[in-house]
């Protein structure tokens, strides 16, 4: 037997599946990053978790074919080198060269909004749709671009690096990048915790309390119970990220853009609000030609899209 593994390397977890040459997942090992603890610990954790896969489907190591990875940042997607991440602690790390010395297959490190849209053009609900658009709402915010069935790159392969478009004038909300007023620091899992906390260290009334452990999924449980900060922080995520989209509409004309990410667990009500938001400021015609859907992954995006890069490594 033959087999790939994925690997959908995250600021908060590392997901990591086996799967049949085919992607159909056999295995699956799901561990917290710990980026703070620097980037060999971060290695080490990788490793482990293609080992505790590769236990659970009780297979030999010869018989993996290829491993692929999804990374957010800029990647060099030639020499497999992470050359720098938000969210990660890794700057200039050969992240290929280090994981093919331990297992001795061709290992491909793609960026992870590259590697997620990938997957749904190779084995999702609307693969070889030409004109595609990926967008990940996450610990970050990423995504990735195909225009008549070829990627867009650029000229540093960091094309499409939306989270890091600049959003807000004058913002004084710092992005994990280290500038200003960017996507990211308004939509991402990360932005929406940071302004419910701003809101209650300003006095803002609210079910969740100031000091407590809390993110998105718990905004999103009390917005549905009637909290009002909870659904008016959740509505301005949703705002700015249909503002976000409705740009990328703009510039593209794309057939389909998918959401995917922690957020988009969310389902059909972030959805609705983002689809709501991007119509208000598109042109009807180029709205009425996309359709804005959830991945048809759901949260298995990301490792499923690490899953395509190791298929297109074995091509």
């Amino acid at each position: 037997m033959a087999y790939l593994i994925g690997i959908d390397l995250g600021g908060t977890k590392i997901h990591t599946a086996l799967t049949t040459k085919d992607g159909v997942i056999l295995k699956e090992a799901v561990l917290p990053t710990l980026a703070e603890e620097g980037e060999e610990k971060v290695l080490e954790r990788i490793l482990q978790s293609i080992e505790e896969v590769i236990v659970k489907g009780a297979i030999r190591r010869d018989e993996l074919l290829s491993i692929g990875i999804g990374a957010p940042g800029l990647i060099d997607q030639k020499e497999g080198v992470i050359l720098t991440a938000a969210n990660l602690p890794f700057e200039n790390y050969p992240l290929s060269d280090a994981i093919e010395r331990v297992y001795q297959v061709p290992v491909k490190v793609e960026n992870d909004g590259n590697a997620a849209l990938l997957g749904e053009y190779h084995l999702g609900e609307r693969k070889k749709t030409k004109n595609l658009v990926y967008m990940t709402v996450s610990t970050g915010v990423g995504g990735a671009a195909m225009v008549e069935g070829n990627l867009l790159l650029g000229a540093k392969g960091a094309a499409f690096e939306v989270g890091h478009m600049p959003l807000v004038k004058d913002s004084s909300i710092l992005c994990g990048c280290g500038q200003y007023g960017h996507v990211e620091s308004y939509v991402s899992g990360t932005g929406i915790r940071r302004a419910m906390e701003r809101a209650l260290k300003s006095g803002e009334k609210s079910s969740i309390k100031e000091g407590t452990h809390f993110g998105t999924r718990e905004i999103y449980e009390a917005s549905k119970m009637g909290d009002a900060l909870s659904c008016k922080i959740l509505e301005e995520a949703y705002a700015y990220l249909g503002m976000t989209v409705s740009q990328v509409l703009t510039l593209l004309n794309p057939e389909v853009v998918i959401l995917g990410g922690g957020v988009s667990f969310i389902g059909e009500d972030f959805l609705k609000r983002v689809q709501h938001h991007t119509q208000k400021h598109t042109l009807p015609l180029i709205y009425e030609a996309c359709e804005i859907r959830l991945s048809s992954f759901k949260e298995k995006t990301g490792v499923m899209g690490a899953v395509a890069v190791a298929l297109s490594e074995m091509e």
